[in-house]
């Protein structure tokens, strides 16, 4: 049974209004209009949106993954038609990055990408750190 609010009976009010966080937080992410409803069309906008992004991410983790500096700047030139301004590229990295595309193009750093989905810290940077120590452990050598 649900109460008026669609929450199961016997729900603490702690966990309804963390439902109903998520439900507005939601609705806000895809309501584009700001009139607190989600049409039809601005949800297959906003998961188009989501899924451009997330094939993005995927194709530049891997060209990363394998040490391609020029690769990833390549795609993300590729890119430029969908941004306003073109895309440019800060000439100092992040220490880790450094020493990644310092490495023979082609280096595979991670032998698999599963549950790397991002460049977080906990998903890419962390394990990176560990990757990295490891090749200097071994001469250079993966």
């Amino acid at each position: 049974l649900r109460s008026p609010h669609g929450f199961p009976e016997g729900c603490s009010k702690q966990v309804q209004g963390r439902g109903r966080g998520r439900v507005e937080d939601t609705v806000a992410y895809h309501d584009k209009d700001d009139d607190m409803v989600v049409s039809r069309q601005e949800l297959l906008d906003s998961l188009a949106q989501w899924n451009v992004v997330k094939i993005r991410m995927r194709e530049g983790i891997k060209l990363v993954n394998k040490a391609d500096l020029q690769g990833v700047k390549d795609f993300e030139k590729s890119l430029d038609y969908m941004r306003r301004k073109p895309v440019t590229f800060p000439e100092k990295m992040r220490p880790e990055l450094e020493r990644l595309f310092s490495l023979k193009k082609g280096t595979k750093i991670f032998p698999d990408l599963r549950g790397v989905n991002s460049f977080s810290d906990s998903e890419f940077f962390s394990p990176l750190q560990d990757r990295l120590h490891e090749l200097g452990a071994r001469g250079g050598e993966l």
